[in-house]
């Protein structure tokens, strides 16, 4: 049997019933009093970030790994995460979420594809490592949120038939593939798995809530009775993990595979728990692939207590591609404006990369997407100027260059597989920039200012079409002050831009501070009714400017 150990009782638990999660009277959880919309998270594979081995530290260099090794494991600990947490907090990130670490099979680098929910992946650690993490983060003030999956196991058991693809009826269980797993012991009942081959058309229902995603083997995640048995066991499962690591918060993957309603039960019951124990403010986000519609199944205000906010995919498939010039500027407006009365808006999780860049043919990290060094730059600085919680991937900060057909591009080490060297400068330009971001971010309080719209209103009606269409403005207002975002898209030569910044601002009573970005020219005038900043930017070149009336 494989040793499933809960260090701080000494059992071994390979089923439910093995799980204790009565309280006793010195248990204590750590709390934050700041709320999740200020938050900056740092999101990392923990097979990439480090591995605990001692290190020089070198500016990053591409190792050039070829498929093999990007699919392979390469180390990374949850050791070494914890020795390098200073290095996240100087960054100025407040949250960090990490990769699953429950234990997969082998070759299964990622974390997704579970085969024993009761025991952290030895590859990684131990229970103990996982609770120094979260202790150590929490002296830090930093968060922890804990990447969780529900969809589905990994690949524990076979079909009769070779590699069926979904039509809409079951297939034939031909066995397990190993006598001990998967764990919990529960799980193995083939009837708790929907057994209906795998997902051919991603976005067809309900073969999205159906079907295997590859070879993963798919749960019931339904309000069937055996889909509330798996609901059951998980809920358990999850609520063992709060309790034993002391974690702040769960991202759900692949939630638009399972129903709804079934994701609901599973946050409120797990919120529900956090609260008895002593955790607050416990907060539960999910990957949501999907227009707004979709998203309004999943976070509503149906069930108190139940998902929080979703990662924002419809912002990350436009973002990127307007600053580089590739999407329309009104295509990003219009997302904006129908999301203006949203009641979760303040809290989506904004990314400009990730480690699953889906439906993109060719896989490419920021360092490589935009052409210009003003692009990155605007790019990363809109993360912080849009309404929601900012999330930086992982070796963003040092320029991580991957580029390929297969998300394994995405997933390079910050560290040498080749020598002792790993890849944690924090004086390379692109660290520097991020931790003034954030610093800024912080000491302006972005998160306090309301809805982003389009500041195309600003504009001075003379501005040339051309200039109109190729500059990007955004506005961010609250009583006293107003937030605008101002970039020069597509426009070869200078361009030259007035803004018209008319009340609620007290004219002869307001100061007007650049705060981000490069501009070749940056004057204010003022006459009795309005305050008028010309700025002057080259192609791609833009500033985050406030006017603050005193």
């Amino acid at each position: 049997m494989p040793l499933n150990k809960n260090i701080s009782s000494g059992r071994k638990i390979y089923s439910i019933a093995d799980i204790n999660l009565e309280i006793n009277s010195g248990h204590h959880c750590w709390n934050c009093d700041r709320p999740w919309h200020e938050e900056i998270i740092y999101f990392l594979l923990v097979d990439r970030f480090h591995d605990a081995k001692p290190r020089k530290t070198v500016e990053y260099i591409p190792q050039n790994l070829k498929f093999e090794q990007l699919t392979s494991r390469l180390g990374g600990t949850l050791k070494g995460i914890t020795q390098h947490i200073d290095y996240i907090k100087d960054l100025g990130c407040t949250t960090l979420w990490i990769s699953p670490v429950l234990e997969n099979e082998n070759k299964d680098y990622h974390g997704y594809a579970t085969i024993n929910f009761l025991n952290v992946d030895p590859h990684l650690g131990t229970l103990d490592d996982f609770k120094e993490l979260v202790r150590t983060a929490h002296q830090a003030d930093i968060r922890v949120i804990l990447d969780i999956v529900l969809n589905h196991t990994g690949n524990v058991w076979h079909y009769e038939e070779d590699n069926p693809l979904y039509d809409g009826s079951a297939y034939t269980f031909k066995k397990w593939n190993s006598p001990y797993y998967p764990l919990p012991k529960e799980l193995r009942n083939i009837r708790l798995y929907k057994r209906m081959g795998r997902i051919n058309n991603w976005d067809d229902y309900p073969e999205t809530q159906e079907g295997d995603i590859f070879e993963l083997k798919k749960l019931q995640t339904n309000l069937s009775p055996r889909g509330k048995e798996v609901l059951n066991i998980l809920i358990s499962v999850y609520k063992f993990w709060i309790k034993e690591t002391d974690v702040d918060g769960f991202r759900i993957d692949t939630m638009k595979h399972m129903d709804a309603l079934w994701i609901k039960l599973f946050a409120k019951e797990v919120k529900n728990y956090a609260e008895q124990i002593g955790k607050k403010s416990f907060f539960i986000f999910g990957e949501l692939i999907g227009d707004d519609s979709l998203v309004r199944q999943y976070v509503d205000e149906t069930m108190v207590g139940c998902i929080d906010t979703v990662l924002d995919f419809p912002f990350y498939f436009l973002w990127a591609d307007v600053i580089a010039g590739n999407k329309k500027i009104e295509l990003l407006y219009e997302l904006l404006e129908q999301r203006k009365n949203s009641n979760d808006r303040l809290r989506r999780i904004h990314f400009l990369e990730n480690h699953d860049q889906i439906g993109e043919e060719i896989k490419s990290r920021a360092a490589i997407k935009f052409s210009t060094e003003h692009q990155w730059q605007s790019a990363m600085a809109g993360l912080f100027f849009m309404y929601g919680i900012p999330c930086l991937y992982y070796g963003c900060e040092q320029g991580l260059a991957g580029q390929g057909n297969h998300d394994a591009y995405m997933r390079e080490p910050l560290f040498s597989i080749y020598d002792d060297s790993d890849f944690l400068k924090t004086d390379t330009k692109q660290y520097q920039y991020i931790k003034f971001l954030t610093d800024v971010y912080k000491k302006q309080r972005f998160y306090e200012y309301g809805t982003v719209c389009s500041g195309a209103h600003y504009l001075a009606e003379n501005l040339k079409e051309i200039s109109r269409n190729n500059t990007m403005v955004f506005c961010r207002e609250k009583a006293d002050s107003v937030l605008i975002f101002v970039c020069n898209i597509r426009n070869e030569k200078e361009n030259i831009i007035t803004l018209n910044i008319p009340q609620p601002c007290n004219v002869h009573n307001t100061s007007v501070n650049k705060l981000v970005g490069v501009a070749n020219g940056f004057m204010v005038e003022r006459n009795d009714d309005n305050i008028f900043v010309k700025i002057s930017l080259h192609k791609d070149q833009f500033i985050i400017f406030s006017i603050h009336s005193h």
